[in-house]
């Protein structure tokens, strides 16, 4: 899980977002490639819970 909170000096794939900040996480167990978003999504929301 990565949060992209803006564009930073070095412009990788994941950090050129329409919006800011961006929560991306792994689709499985298995490695991601960031310079092509293989295996990245989205969140739509990002909560912390705490009992």
């Amino acid at each position: 899980m990565v949060v992209v909170a803006g564009q930073g000096r070095h412009i990788c794939t994941f950090d050129s977002q329409a919006t800011y900040p961006q929560f991306l996480f792994a689709t499985g167990d298995d490695y991601v490639a960031p310079q092509t978003m293989a295996g990245i999504s989205k969140a739509d929301v990002f909560a912390i819970f705490i009992k």
